[in-house]
Parts: structure tokens; C-alpha cells; sequence
């Protein structure tokens, strides 16, 4: 599959830029006291300056169109509620250089096209770090344009669509950070935009209707790198791949979701090392997979732990084309792997794609940690658990 273009080098000159692990912070230039303007403060202060805000609450729409810093006294003492109706808490637009948001509570947007409680335009680089950015109209943070985030050490939740949006050619880099309990999605990654997501906790998102309900979704023509993350509890897939995206999924543990990872129309995705257990079918009934391949997706899963889902380790529906290499796959409700068609479902599919690996542990009913229906269905995906592997092709030739 194509790597993400943003990548390690980019996300390491990010880091770089933002000063990623500084330990000493400059002093404040500026000192807000609660009732004053912060906007105010913005508009004279210098290209530059720390602005500080103290223990308390503003009731402000902010716009950042410099590089500055904006520091508060800790996410639990300083707080900025959203004032305008049509209007995010912070807007960040057009900076020369790099705006900082530090130790700041962004909630209380309002109604409108943009209750957001950040929105970035078009910004260089915004980092965001030990802030909370909750209960706001529509979306937590956003990012449009071509602009370059960072999300650091930060909690964005209960927001009632999604957590995090990043679209257009947008680039992100979320590390840290845990993204909880969001109406619709807790990341959505669209159109054009990339995201590195390391070290997070994607936890309880799909609380509202409406939406996608996913833990991460990686959708349009989109790139992810998704890193260490422990996904889990959200009301539909733990990660999706849509349409023309692509995913890069390692070291991740992806618990409790519907479909662990869901990949569907051309997405693809190298799934490497993680653990995806515990998918439970929803509330109609449907999947409970630990992963689950459709259409013409493509994916290729090495050395995954997929155990204890309530109906299959991996599910291949349509005409996806798998590579399945070094998996234990064990403990799972029906099948290890199935294939959507009969005798594997009592439905009237057809796979029309194809599977190749092996050295892979797969379980039959008699055995240890067996699942309960089989290792593999149809039983010509037997070579799955041999050490020389092999393919079975169903493609349709020219």
C-alpha cells in the first residue's frame, strides 16, 4: 500500500519546529486578568508574545491571526467559553508562523456553522497541548485548509459530532492525547488530509445519531499512521477505511468495538501487531468481526493477535485481496476466518477476491483457545495455518 506522504520525516521536522519536549517555557508578556479582553491583548500584543491567562473564565471569541502563545494556568483552573452564536471558541487563521495553545479549557461553543471549539485556517504550525477541548456545539477541533497541527498531552471529548476533524490537505499529528465519548467520530481524517495518531486513547465515541460513530476513520483519498493506540468501546468500528484511503495500523490494541478494523470500497491498510479482540455484534445484530475486509479493499495483517470476537477473527466479503501472514487467531465466535458466502454465512455472497499467507495459528472447535466453528471456511483456506502458505484466487481473470 502507499505509506502516508506525511511520514516519519515530516512528523519528526514537526516536532522539530514546534519544539516537541522544551522544558523551559518563555515567561509571560502579557497577563490577562479575568474580566479583561483577551482579544484585546491579541490585537496589541507583538509577533511573538506569551500571553497569559490566570486561574478563571472568559466568555470570549478569540482570533489568532499572529504568532503568539496562549497560556493558561492549567486545563482545570482556566477555561474559555464560546460567546458568539455562529463562531468557535478559538479561531486560528493565517499566522506568519506558529501559534501555541497551552493548559486552556475550550468549551461552550454555540450553534451555527462553526461551534467548534477550535478551528485552524490555512496555519502553518498550531500546537495544542495540555488543553481540554469539550462540550461544544458541533466538533471539538478542526483543521481546513492546508494548515499543520499538533494535539499533544490533550483531552478533547463530548463534543456531540466528532472530536477531531482534519480536512482538505490538512496534516496532523495527535500524541498523547485521548479522544473520548464524541457524538459521531472521535477522528476523522478526510478528502486529502494525513494524521499520525500515536499513543492515544480512542475511547467511547458514537454517544449521538447522525454519524459515522466510528473510534478513527480514515476517509475520502486520506492517509493515517496509526501508532500504540489503544481503541476501544466505540459504538461502531474501532478504525474504518474508506473509499481511495490508506492506513498504516501497528502496535495498536483495539478492543470492545463492532468491527475492530473495517476497511470498505478501495481502501487499503497494512495491519501489523496489534491485538483486536472482543468485537460484539451491535444492537441489529450485525458483524462482531476482528477485522472485516469489503469490496475491493486490501489489506495485509501480520503478526495481530484476533481473539475473543463474538463472531469472526476475519471476515473477507466481496472481492477484497488479503495477505494474512503470522496471526494468532483464536477464541472467536464462529470462525478464525470465513469467507461471506455458504456454507461460512447462511447468505448468498460469492468471495471474488483473493487470500494468501501463512504461518498462522488458527484453532479449529477441538483444540486449545479452538474457535468455536472452525479455523478457516471454506476448508480451502487450510493453507493459512502451514508453514509454506498459499493463495486462494477467486479474481476474475481478463
Amino acid at each position: 500500500m502507499n505509506r502516508s506522504l506525511w511520514g516519519l520525516a515530516a512528523v519528526l521536522s514537526l516536532l522539530l519546529a514546534a519544539g516537541l519536549g522544551a522544558v523551559a517555557q518563555e515567561p509571560c508578556m502579557i497577563t490577562v486578568q479575568p474580566g479583561a479582553s483577551i482579544q484585546t491583548a491579541i490585537n496589541s500584543a507583538p509577533e511573538g508574545a506569551v500571553i497569559c491567562l490566570p486561574e478563571g473564565e472568559w466568555t470570549e471569541y478569540v482570533t489568532i491571526e499572529k504568532s503568539i502563545t496562549l497560556r493558561g494556568a492549567g486545563a482545570n483552573k482556566t477555561t474559555i467559553r464560546g460567546k458568539s452564536l455562529d463562531g468557535p471558541v478559538v479561531r486560528v487563521r493565517k499566522p506568519a508562523d506558529m501559534v501555541e495553545i497551552q493548559d486552556l479549557t475550550l468549551t461552550g461553543a454555540q450553534g451555527g456553522k462553526y461551534g467548534f471549539g477550535l478551528i485552524v485556517l490555512d496555519t502553518p504550525v498550531v500546537r495544542v497541548s495540555r488543553c481540554v477541548v469539550s462540550a461544544n456545539a458541533i466538533h471539538g477541533v478542526v483543521l481546513l485548509g492546508s494548515s499543520q497541527g499538533i494535539i499533544s498531552d490533550s483531552t478533547i471529548r463530548d463534543n456531540p459530532k466528532n472530536g477531531v476533524v482534519i480536512y482538505d490537505n490538512a496534516h496532523a499529528l495527535i500524541i498523547d492525547s485521548e479522544v473520548s465519548r464524541n457524538g459521531w467520530s472521535g477522528v476523522t481524517v478526510e478528502k486529502d488530509a494525513e494524521a499520525d495518531i500515536a499513543s492515544c486513547t480512542i475511547l467511547g465515541n458514537g454517544t449521538g445519531t447522525g454519524g459515522a460513530d466510528m473510534g478513527i476513520v480514515v476517509v475520502g483519498n486520506a492517509r493515517a499512521t496509526i501508532t500504540a493506540c489503544t481503541i476501544s468501546d466505540n459504538l461502531q468500528s474501532g478504525i474504518a477505511v474508506v473509499n481511495t484511503s490508506a492506513a498504516t495500523i501497528t502496535a495498536c490494541t483495539i478492543l470492545r468495538n463492532v468491527i475492530g478494523v473495517w476497511l470498505d470500497g478501495s481502501g487499503q491498510a497494512t495491519i501489523a501487531g496489534c491485538d483486536i479482540s472482543g468485537s460484539r455484534r451491535s444492537a441489529t445484530g450485525t458483524a462482531g468481526d476482528g477485522i472485516q475486509l469489503e469490496e475491493s479493499s486490501r489489506a495485509t495483517i501480520r503478526d495481530c493477535s484476533l481473539s475473543e470476537n463474538e463472531r469472526n477473527g476475519i471476515t473477507l466479503k466481496d472481492a477484497p485481496v488479503a495477505v494474512v501472514e503470522g496471526n494468532d487467531i483464536f477464541l472467536n465466535g464462529n470462525y478464525g476466518v470465513a469467507l461471506y458466502e455458504r456454507p461460512c454465512f447462511d447468505k448468498d455472497g460469492v468471495f471474488t477476491g483473493s487470500v494468501t499467507g501463512g504461518r498462522n495459528t488458527i484453532p479449529g472447535p477441538g483444540e486449545a483457545d479452538g474457535n468455536q466453528a472452525g479455523a478457516g471456511c471454506p476448508s480451502a483456506l487450510g493453507f493459512l495455518m502451514t508453514e509454506e502458505g498459499g493463495e486462494l484466487n477467486r479474481q476474475a481473470t481478463p
